[in-house]
C-alpha cells in the first residue's frame, strides 16, 4: 500500500517532464521561427541581389542600343536633347532607356565633333543602374591633315627655317612672316582662316587665305589620356629634368611597380618647370600645368637630343595642357650618343624597350647611336615658342599660338594619323567608344 508521500513524489516527478517537455518544444519552436525568418530574409536579399544584376545587365544592354540607334539616325543631335532621358525600352523582363551629354558644350547641336557621354539606364524591379561611356566619331578631325595646325596665329618674331615641302601649314587665325629682317624660309604650303603677311619671310609653297576653320580637339582631349595613364610624381624626377632615362611601358625610371601597358604617363608639374632632354622615350607623356620654364629640349647641342616615339602606332607622344617650349638640338649630326661624357652614360635599348619598337634590339651595351627626332602627334593646348634647332617632329597641333622663334624645323608629315585617328581627334561619323571612359554612375 502506497503513501500519500510516494504519490505526491510521483506527482511532483510528472509535473517537472510536461514542464520540461513543454519549454524544449517552445525552444524547438523559437529556434524553427528564427531560421524561417532568417531564410525570409535571406530570400529578399537574393531577391534584391538578382534585381540589381539584372538591372546592371540592362544598363549595359541599354549603352549598345544607344549607340546603334544613334548611328541609325544621322539626325540625332536634333533628334534628342542634351541630358534628356530617351523614351524607355522593354527587355529582359525590365525595361532600359538612355540619355546624352555633350560635356563640352551643354548642347548637341553646338557641334557636330564633339564627343559626348552616353549613359545607359536599366531598371529591373526595384533596381535601377546607370553604365555611362564616352563616344566620339570614327572621322579624323580635319586638324590632322596638315603637318602643323595652329587654332591661334602662326607669327616669327624672328629668322628660321620650317620645312615641311609639299605638306600645308594651316592657322585658325593669321600667318605672319619674320618681322625682324634677316629673312626666314618656309618650305611648305600656308593656308590661313584669315591673312597670310609674308613680311621678310619665303613663302615656296602656295598661299591661301580665306579657308574654313580646320576642327581642333575638345578641351577635354587630354582627360581621355588621364584617364588611360600612370601618374609620375613630379617631385620624384630630380631637379624637374627628365635626362639619361628610358620612358616606355615596361620601364618607368621614378617608380618600380607603376609601369602603363600603353606608355601613357602623366605628370602635373603643378606650376613647376619640367625640362626633356637626352632620353629616349617609348610611350605618351601627358604633361599637365607645367611651368613657364618648361621645355623639349635645352638648347645646349651635342647632350640634347631626344628619340621619342609613341607605344601605341596611333596615339600622340605629347600631350601638354599649357604653354611648352620645344628647343631640343640638333647637335652632332642629329644623332644622340649612349656613350656621351658630356650628359653621362645611358643604355637607351635595355630588355623590355628595344630599338627600334616593338621589335627591333635589345642589349646591355651603351655604344649605340639612335636618331634625335620625335617620330609622331605632338599636341600642345595653349601656345608654343621654338628656341633652337629640333631637327624633325611629324606632326604639331598647337591649340594657342605658335612662334617658331629662330628655329630650324622639319615636319616629316606621314599621315598616319589621319588614316587612324587617336582617341580625342576623331568627329562625325558613327559613334565608336573611347577607351577607359566607361564607368557606373550614380542612379539620378
Amino acid at each position: 500500500m502506497f503513501s500519500t508521500h510516494s504519490k505526491t513524489r510521483k506527482s511532483h516527478r510528472r509535473g517537472a517532464v510536461y514542464v520540461l517537455v513543454l519549454g524544449m518544444g517552445m525552444l524547438v519552436s523559437v529556434m524553427v521561427m528564427g531560421v524561417l525568418i532568417n531564410n525570409r530574409v535571406q530570400m529578399r536579399g537574393t531577391a534584391r541581389s538578382s534585381d540589381s544584376l539584372s538591372a546592371e545587365a540592362l544598363a549595359e544592354s541599354a549603352v549598345d542600343y544607344a549607340i546603334a540607334t544613334l548611328n541609325a539616325n544621322a539626325g540625332w543631335r536634333t533628334a534628342y536633347v542634351n541630358n534628356v532621358e530617351s523614351p524607355t525600352v522593354a527587355l529582359g523582363g525590365g525595361i532600359i532607356s538612355f540619355k546624352i551629354i555633350d560635356e563640352v558644350s551643354g548642347n548637341l547641336t553646338t557641334t557636330s565633333t564633339n564627343p559626348v557621354r552616353i549613359y545607359g539606364i536599366g531598371r529591373y524591379g526595384a533596381a535601377t543602374r546607370v553604365y555611362s561611356v564616352l563616344a566620339e566619331g570614327k572621322n579624323a578631325l580635319t586638324c590632322l591633315n596638315v603637318a602643323l595646325m595652329v587654332g591661334g596665329k602662326i607669327a616669327e618674331t624672328n629668322s628660321s627655317n620650317l620645312q615641311a615641302s609639299g605638306y600645308t601649314l594651316a592657322t585658325n587665325s593669321t600667318f605672319t612672316g619674320n618681322t625682324s629682317g634677316g629673312g626666314s624660309t618656309v618650305n611648305a604650303n600656308v593656308e590661313a582662316v584669315a591673312t597670310i603677311t609674308p613680311n621678310s619671310a619665303t613663302i615656296s609653297g602656295t598661299s591661301t587665305t580665306g579657308v574654313a576653320a580646320r576642327i581642333m580637339p575638345a578641351p577635354t582631349v587630354i582627360d581621355t589620356y588621364v584617364s588611360m595613364g600612370t601618374p609620375i610624381n613630379f617631385s620624384s624626377i630630380p631637379g624637374g629634368t627628365i635626362r639619361n632615362v628610358v620612358i616606355s611601358p615596361a620601364s618607368n625610371p621614378y617608380s618600380s611597380t607603376a609601369v602603363n601597358a600603353k606608355g601613357i604617363y602623366v605628370i602635373d608639374c603643378a606650376g613647376g618647370n619640367l625640362v626633356i632632354t637626352r632620353c629616349r622615350i617609348v610611350g605618351t607623356l601627358v604633361i599637365l600645368n607645367p611651368g613657364s620654364g618648361s621645355s623639349i629640349g635645352t638648347g645646349a647641342g651635342a647632350s640634347d637630343q631626344i628619340n621619342w616615339a609613341p607605344a601605341m602606332s596611333n596615339y600622340p607622344c605629347l600631350l601638354v595642357k599649357g604653354n611648352m617650349t620645344l628647343a631640343w638640338s640638333d647637335g652632332s649630326g642629329s644623332t644622340m650618343n649612349e656613350w656621351d661624357l658630356v650628359g653621362g652614360i645611358c643604355n637607351f635599348n635595355p630588355p623590355g624597350t628595344p630599338y627600334p619598337y616593338p621589335s627591333g634590339t635589345s642589349d646591355f651595351l651603351v655604344f649605340d647611336t639612335y636618331p634625335s627626332v620625335i617620330v609622331g602627334l605632338v599636341y600642345v593646348s595653349g601656345n608654343v615658342t621654338g628656341n633652337q634647332n629640333y631637327p624633325a617632329i611629324d606632326e604639331l597641333i598647337v591649340g594657342g599660338t605658335y612662334d617658331p622663334v629662330r628655329d630650324s624645323v622639319t615636319l616629316s608629315y606621314r599621315g598616319n594619323y589621319l588614316a587612324s585617328p587617336p582617341p580625342g581627334f576623331r568627329g562625325g561619323g558613327s559613334l565608336i567608344t573611347v577607351p577607359a571612359s566607361w564607368r557606373w554612375q550614380p542612379v539620378p
